[in-house]
């Protein structure tokens, strides 16, 4: 009975080595009888005058980034509410605040500080004195009526979510500033 296992054993292995000769040659007749056929060449894409195009060849050009002038300019024009002006005045960098003041208002440590110091200055306002400020500037307009002391509550909320003029830009362009009080 082993003689018989191996002996099927040796037909499936001969058999199998047949398979994978007719197999290769196959595979080199095929190659012989196509002869020098070269692929087909490739598509030549379009010269590119602009490196810096997104879909470069396309004439979809890329619309360059606003700049940071750009932006002031374009959100100074749509001011309306006192909490705007303060947010455009951070931004602009007008308004700077004496340390002593936000941390006395808002409660902030010398962690605070590192983070805010883009928008402190030892000769800035005071948050009274900036209060009283808009509210001589804007008495004839959008600030009408408004006490110092609600001009101060609103500079010290401004103040608690902003810590840079690139915080204030952000918070004033996406429109979070514009709430009418």
């Amino acid at each position: 009975m082993a003689t018989r296992h191996l002996s099927l054993v040796k037909a499936a292995r001969k058999e199998g080595e047949n398979s994978a000769r007719k197999r290769l040659l196959k595979n080199i007749t095929s190659i012989i009888r196509s002869g020098n056929k070269r692929k087909p060449a490739a598509k030549r894409r379009a010269r590119v005058d602009n490196p810096f195009e997104t879909r470069r060849g396309r004439g979809g050009g890329r619309k360059k980034k606003e700049t940071t002038e750009q932006r002031l300019k374009r959100l100074s024009n749509e001011i309306y509410a006192t909490r705007d002006q303060i947010l455009l005045g951070i931004a602009n960098g007008s308004f700077k605040f004496k340390w002593t003041s936000v941390a006395k208002e808002t409660g902030y440590g010398n962690g605070e500080r590192k983070k805010m110091l883009s928008i402190l200055d030892n000769k800035g306002y005071t948050v009274n004195q900036l209060a009283h400020k808009i509210r001589e500037e804007n008495e004839g307009s959008y600030g009408r009526g408004k006490s110092d002391d609600v001009i101060r509550d609103e500079i010290i909320d401004v103040l608690q979510t902003v810590s840079s003029r690139g915080d204030a830009l952000k918070q004033l362009d996406r429109g979070q500033g514009d709430t009418p009080f």
